[in-house]
């Protein structure tokens, strides 16, 4: 009887642990940000529309050059939205409200955010 209580604490834990650990995988979201532009992005960020505390770290994108940013939402609600891209081009502020989540996790583990043509392109 002993034993059988054993193994199924030992069952239970190690499905406790590996949940929490997969759980903690799918919160977060990584954005590949291409600037075909001739101008540099100043102050990138990516935030949740509802939550504002919940963003990736400003950054600069450079002319015709990319980077890759990522945003955590371990922390985020566990509702649905949108993220809002900002960034200041040629002097203008830029904001646009993009893409999906779900419960509070993202539906998409990775994101490509092309700027040409001064307009934004989400895949």
């Amino acid at each position: 009887m002993i034993k059988k209580t054993f193994l199924f604490l030992c069952i239970f834990s190690s499905i406790f642990v590996i949940s929490c650990g997969t759980k903690k995988d799918n919160t977060e979201v990584k954005f590949k940000i291409n600037n075909n532009e001739s101008f540099v992005l100043e102050n990138f960020v990516i935030f949740l529309s509802d939550d504002k505390s919940i963003k990736t770290d400003s950054t600069t994108v450079e002319a015709n050059s990319s980077k890759n940013i990522s945003l955590n939402m371990e922390f985020a609600a566990k509702k649905d939205g949108n993220y809002t891209i900002e960034y200041v081009a040629n002097g203008t502020s830029v904001s646009e409200i993009r893409g999906y989540y779900t419960n509070g996790t993202p539906l998409e583990k990775e994101i490509l955010i092309t700027i040409e043509n001064n307009s934004l392109s989400w895949k």
